[in-house]
């Protein structure tokens, strides 16, 4: 039987969570994110690509040069110099195969994730996980920088509900 390929972090869960810094007062966490997105958010440069969504918990703009958003067994792949999220926003970001730059560089999954926000010192700040997601829904923090995960629908941009 093979092993599911999440297994492994299931049961380094605890681990993780000791690593792992947990949404605060001080941090840009991950907030929400769309794995098929069809009409949930209009990007400027067009299309409809998956997106995540970070929001700045603090009431200072925070440097995000160096920072990623990538999954448990991949290298990040830093954001570059000019990146950053101003106090208290929301920063909706492209999550498309092939994207360079302020991205993140490749679709995620409708059936199942893991998404690790690093620093830039390669340290996770946060990390989520969801399954089965559908067309134009969101993977969504209760309430912005909430403790709870819900799927509902999405707010790209805005406040969560």
């Amino acid at each position: 039987m093979q092993a599911h390929p999440f297994s492994l972090l299931w049961l380094l869960c605890p681990a993780l969570i000791g690593c792992v810094e947990a949404a605060g007062p001080d941090v840009v966490v991950l907030n929400e994110l769309c794995a098929d997105n069809n009409n949930a958010w209009d990007p400027s440069s067009g299309g409809s690509p998956d997106w995540v969504e970070l929001y700045n918990t603090t009431d200072a703009t925070i440097s995000l040069a160096g920072w990623s958003i990538h999954e448990p067994d991949d290298d990040p792949i830093p954001w570059p110099d000019d990146a950053e999220i101003g106090p208290g926003e929301h920063l909706v970001i492209a999550a498309e195969l092939g994207q360079s730059g302020f991205a993140v560089p490749f679709n995620l999954s409708t059936s199942e994730g893991f998404l690790m926000l690093s620093d830039a010192d390669g340290v996770p700040r946060d990390w989520t996980t969801w399954v089965d997601l559908a067309e134009d829904r969101a993977w969504a923090r209760v309430g912005d920088a909430g403790t709870t995960w819900a799927n509902q629908s999405p707010s790209a941009g805005e406040e969560n509900p």
